[in-house]
């Protein structure tokens, strides 16, 4: 099998004027250059995860998303280790995005007075500890689709924004170790002058890293689940298994 590393590339161009009278301006510019760049490199790795999975489309939704995730998450891990014949001590990791702790909470923030969960200190190591008992090590990472503002009355207004979760979910699942980070390292030239660029009254900085993914150990899987909160539980709703 060949696994291939990606150069992910950063180049700016500045005015020395600029530079020398706000240096500032500068600063700020590379630093959300490097943002820039760091979400460009983890969207390559997840779409490299991606590719190089089985993809599984999880079941219409019943209950909160929560109750759904957690049972979901269940089911994939036995089928998991099942299929590998593997021990229930052994560790899975889990590539998740960060904003499903928010959605954890919103959808448990939503359920019927007693129904189990402390819904207002729900703290992160809560929730990681959720995956930690099912033996996954959790990934939380900031890229890919995440939450935005919407326009909740279509633009009539103009003014009424909204903040919407996505209700697509999407995380990896594989044996701790099937997939081997490849870290070629950075090419940092730094500042750059040339003749060209010195007739401009200008330079360039530029970095560019060097990264990809390869498999391992065993197959891994992409999961994709359409949920919402919504803070029904079983009890009140009709569930039915296929």
């Amino acid at each position: 099998n060949t696994a291939y590393i990606e150069a992910i590339t950063l180049c700016l161009t500045f005015n020395n004027l600029t530079t020398r009278t706000f240096p500032e301006l500068v600063k700020r510019q590379n630093e959300l250059a490097l943002v820039a760049h760091a979400r460009v490199a983890e969207n390559a790795l997840l779409a490299q995860l991606e590719s190089g999975s089985t993809a599984v489309t999880a079941s219409a939704q019943v209950v909160g998303a929560t109750r759904e995730i957690l049972n979901l998450l269940d089911r994939a891990v036995a089928a998991y280790r099942f299929r590998h014949r593997m021990s229930a001590s052994s560790p899975l990791r889990g590539i998740f995005p960060s904003w499903l702790k928010n959605l954890l909470r919103a959808d448990l923030a939503l359920q019927m007075p007693g129904d189990g969960f402390d819904v207002f200190n729900l703290a992160d190591s809560q929730i990681e500890n959720w995956f930690r008992s099912r033996n996954v090590n959790a990934t939380w990472h900031l890229d890919g689709v995440g939450p935005a503002l919407v326009d909740l009355d279509g633009g009539a207004s103009g003014t009424a924004v909204g903040f919407e979760l996505p209700t697509a979910i999407e995380f990896g699942l594989f044996a701790e170790g099937a997939w081997l980070f490849l870290d070629g390292g950075n090419l940092d030239l730094g500042v750059i002058r040339d003749s060209s660029l010195v007739s401009t009254n200008q330079y360039k900085q530029f970095v560019e890293s060097f990264e990809g993914v390869a498999n391992v150990g065993c197959d891994s899987y992409w999961v994709s689940a359409e949920y919402c909160p919504t803070g029904a539980a079983a009890a009140l709703v009709e569930v039915t298994c296929d």
